[in-house]
């Protein structure tokens, strides 16, 4: 069935108005309202249609995990969270507030990707993007940067990390610059490390190198004032062992001896509660539906594993916004083409936004 274009019906409205004074009140509200509901459901007018309990209908679909994620991240100085990459486009930039999703078209856009590592600059004031892989598996080492309006590659020295994917990066409230971590492709070689002061990449050097086997996430630790990292992902030799928990110095990874540690998760999210001043994980312990989604709460020292009475079901990111929650993106799904939707974290349990 096709729709009429709501300019088309306003116009429509108007004539009869013009056109037939003698026209009834009643009819006129029944145009009215049919006008309203074709504009509330035209293509680019800016509503969302609201589901129960204000979920919006708006639909994201993304990759299945088990081919690609995606890039989000809150850009703290236009209020939106920044998903880039869905199941259509892998290069598609999506916007989200409280309004629901919106795609936008800026000018420019970095080559399509998933698995890349983001991360919200506040000196800057901008987004930072690196790394990923393209649909045609080339691994990527270019550097791009989000406005709120549209993407920038920077131009990058020599001196970079190579390309990769899942990767993860922080901002380091303790030092003012971003944590970068990159599986290295040489065998055992670990993760490499890399700073990024604003204007350029340097390495962290043979000491800054970290053992790992499996994905992993990172955050700052405002009760420890360092970057965390989280081991997370099975691996063949060690399917559901129990994650390793990481601390930057500055200089160094040092991990770190805890009483209690979540399993290693098929898809995990880590951020800071803005309320309670904790670090959140939400993580799936595996890539079985049937499998229930875990939450934990770091206090600096330990895990804790907390109970809510609902949780998102596949979690691939949880962020801060600025104002003062904590957000999860997760899919509705495991398998492609699920719709991408966003939590948020009330301290006692997970409530479903869009």
């Amino acid at each position: 069935m096709s729709s009429v274009p709501a300019h088309h019906s306003a116009q429509s409205v108007r004539r009869l108005m013009r056109g037939a004074p003698g026209i009834s009140l009643a009819l006129l509200l029944v145009l009215g309202a049919v006008w309203l509901t074709l504009r509330g459901a035209a293509p680019g007018s800016g509503s969302s249609s609201k589901g129960s309990g204000g979920v919006s209908a708006t639909p994201v679909p993304i990759p299945a995990l088990a081919s690609g994620i995606p890039a989000v991240a809150y850009d703290a100085r236009h209020g939106e969270l920044l998903l880039l990459g869905d199941q259509r486009s892998p290069s598609a930039t999506w916007l989200w507030s409280p309004q629901g999703w919106v795609r936008t078209t800026p000018s420019r856009s970095p080559p399509g990707r998933s698995g890349a590592a983001i991360a919200y600059d506040p000196v800057g004031q901008r987004l930072l993007l690196f790394g990923g892989r393209t649909p045609a598996g080339q691994l990527l080492d270019d550097t791009w940067s989000w406005d709120g309006t549209t993407w920038t590659q920077l131009n990058i020295p020599a001196m970079h990390p190579p390309g990769a994917d899942f990767t993860s990066m922080a901002w380091d409230q303790a030092r003012n610059d971003i944590v970068l971590v990159t599986m290295t492709v040489a065998a055992n070689a670990g993760g490499e490390t890399w700073i990024w002061d604003g204007a350029r990449w340097s390495p962290g050097g043979a000491r800054a190198r970290i053992p790992l086997d499996r994905g992993f996430v990172m955050a700052f630790d405002a009760a420890a004032w360092t970057v965390l990292l989280l081991t997370h992902g099975e691996v063949a030799s060690a399917p559901q062992t129990p994650s390793s928990t990481w601390s930057w110095d500055g200089a160094v990874w040092r991990q770190l001896t805890t009483a209690h540690s979540p399993l290693a998760g098929f898809s995990t999210g880590l951020a800071l509660d803005p309320r309670l001043k904790l670090l959140i994980l939400v993580t799936a312990p595996s890539d079985r539906a049937s499998t229930a989604a875990e939450t934990w709460s770091w206090d600096g020292t330990d895990w804790k594993r907390l109970h809510p009475p609902s949780q998102p079901p596949a979690p691939i990111a949880a962020i801060s916004d600025g104002s003062g929650r904590l957000l999860a993106m997760s899919p509705s799904t495991y398998q492609a083409g699920s719709v991408l939707q966003v939590w948020a974290w009330a301290g006692t349990t997970w409530t479903r936004l869009a």
